[in-house]
C-alpha cells in the first residue's frame, strides 16, 4: 500500500485551558514545534489547525492524522467529534526521558471538505512537558 503525507505546517493556533479542560485566555497563533509550558497555573493547551480535504481521494483510500509527540494527547478531536488515539511506533533516544510516539486517528469516514484538528494536552508537573513536534495527514492508496 502506497502512502503520502502531507506536512500539516502552520498556522496552528493555541489556547490554555482550565482545570474542567474548558477554553481561557485569547487563541494565539503558533508553530510546531510546540510545547506545553505551564502559565498561570491553567491544566492543559487545545491546539487546533483547519485544512481542506485533499483531492483524489478514492473509495479504498485510508486516511490519518499522524502525531509526532514526545507524549499522547489527552484528546484529539476531528471536526469536533472525538477521535480514538492509538501509537503507530516510538523511537527512543540515547536519553531515556526523550521518547517521541507517533499517535494516530483513522479519519477515513469523517473528512469533510474543510476540516478542524484539535488536539488537547494536559499540563503534568511530574513529567518532562509535552511537546507536539510534527503533525501530518496520511494518506494510503
Amino acid at each position: 500500500m502506497k502512502a503520502h503525507r502531507i506536512r500539516l505546517v502552520g498556522p496552528w493556533e493555541a489556547q490554555q485551558l482550565d482545570h474542567e479542560l474548558q477554553p481561557i485566555g485569547d487563541l494565539i497563533t503558533c508553530r510546531l514545534p510546540y510545547t506545553v509550558v505551564p502559565a498561570q497555573n491553567p491544566s492543559g493547551v487545545l491546539l487546533l489547525r483547519g485544512f481542506h480535504r485533499p483531492t483524489g481521494i478514492g473509495q479504498n483510500t485510508i486516511l490519518r492524522i499522524i502525531l509526532k509527540a514526545n507524549q499522547q494527547p489527552h484528546e484529539v478531536r476531528m471536526n469536533n467529534i472525538p477521535a480514538k488515539i492509538y501509537e503507530t511506533n516510538r523511537i527512543g533516544t540515547a536519553n531515556l526521558n526523550d521518547t517521541h510516539g507517533e499517535f494516530a486517528i483513522d479519519i477515513t469516514r469523517s473528512i469533510a471538505e474543510f476540516n478542524q484538528l484539535s488536539v488537547i494536552f494536559q499540563i503534568s508537573t511530574t513529567e518532562t512537558p509535552a511537546t507536539l513536534d510534527t503533525a501530518w495527514l496520511e494518506i494510503q492508496d
